[in-house]
């Protein structure tokens, strides 16, 4: 009895033991999932993306750059969150695919969202939202918010849904189209690069 009981009190803490290992290795192991830490994150204001200069630079293995572009989504059948960020690049490196595929680089009419994108407006791979953007015209004029939309505009498809660590420190969800997007007439500002 003495022996069994003590079984029991040692198989608890084992299990209780490698569970705080488990829950406290978590983070590292995403990381490790996703390629490892980003290296050095570049941030540029303004001007169209830098990226392969960046790029060509020695060291740099791997680089993802978004830029904010000024369009947003609509769909009568779904709710699109009012806190929806549109990028144009590539999706993060910390981030990795969970449904779908990656945008095609050359089709500028598909993106992927993030997990709360797909949460907020219960959208799933292949549906359809209607885009519209703000002109390049309507930027340099200062009509950046609030002005009618009158840049690119064409339905968009989501091909994928990504998950990234960014989601627990942000309210915002985020769609991210191919770099292509920007050879058409939309406005954009600011280039986010992650590099290892």
């Amino acid at each position: 009895a003495v022996t069994a009981a003590v079984a029991i009190v040692v198989a608890t803490v084992v299990v209780v033991v490698a569970g705080a290992r488990r829950t406290a290795s978590a983070p590292d192991r995403y990381t490790a999932s996703v390629g490892g830490d980003v290296d050095a994150v570049v941030q540029q204001r303004s001007g169209a993306p830098l990226t392969d200069r960046i790029a060509a630079l020695p060291g740099v293995k791997e680089i993802a750059a978004y830029t904010f572009v000024f369009g947003g989504l609509d769909n009568p059948r779904h709710t699109v969150p009012e806190s929806l960020i549109t990028f144009a690049g590539v999706r993060p490196l910390s981030s990795r695919l969970i449904a779908g595929r990656d945008a095609n680089p050359n089709n500028p009419h598909e993106f992927v969202a993030d997990r709360s994108f797909t949460k907020a407006s219960g959208a799933r791979v292949g549906d359809h939202f209607a885009f519209r953007s703000i002109s390049r015209a309507q930027i340099a004029s200062g009509q950046g918010f609030g002005g009618q939309p009158k840049g690119t505009a064409f339905e968009a498809t989501m091909v994928g849904v990504v998950s990234s660590p960014d989601e627990i420190n942000s309210d915002g969800t985020v769609a991210v189209f191919p770099k292509s997007l920007l050879h058409e007439d939309i406005g954009f500002v600011a280039t986010v690069m992650q590099v290892r």
